[in-house]
């Protein structure tokens, strides 16, 4: 979902991720891909990535904050309550119905995050284009 949801592509072929256990003819292998190109996803320590389990809200907020550039910043990456924290206080969950970090993310609750995600970043944009326009005319 979040591949499409940012429209992104492969990022660089040469710095590709390799999972021992993910299979090319598997149905999101191309998601994976493009996703661990674009430093989104790293997979588990033994190199594997596990493409058929569920995702956790941890690991779905830790994916998201990595697409928006915003784990390289944060001051806690303890593992799960760093990336919990850091997803609240940016407004990721605003709005998401979840208990506990290592339960599995739905697709709803997840497409909830993506909204906030996206809202964030038009948000962000919107505010450095109007700070340039006004800057360029003079105002600021």
């Amino acid at each position: 979902m979040l591949v499409e949801a940012l429209d992104l592509e492969l990022n660089d072929s040469s710095t590709l991720l390799h999972f021992s256990d993910l299979e090319e003819n598997h149905w999101a292998y191309n998601y994976i891909v493009i996703a661990a190109s674009n430093g989104i996803i790293n997979g588990y320590p033994e190199g594997t990535f596990m493409p058929d389990n569920s995702v956790t809200y941890a690991e779905s907020m830790a994916m998201i904050l990595r697409a928006m550039k915003l784990e390289e910043t944060m001051s806690d990456k303890s593992w799960p309550l760093g990336y919990i924290n850091e997803a609240m206080e940016k407004g990721l969950l605003e709005s998401v119905d979840y208990s506990d970090p290592d339960l599995f993310a739905n697709r709803g609750e997840t497409a909830i995050s993506l909204f906030n995600m996206i809202s964030i970043i038009e948000d962000k944009e919107n505010h450095i284009l109007n700070a340039t326009y006004s800057n360029e005319n003079g105002t600021i």
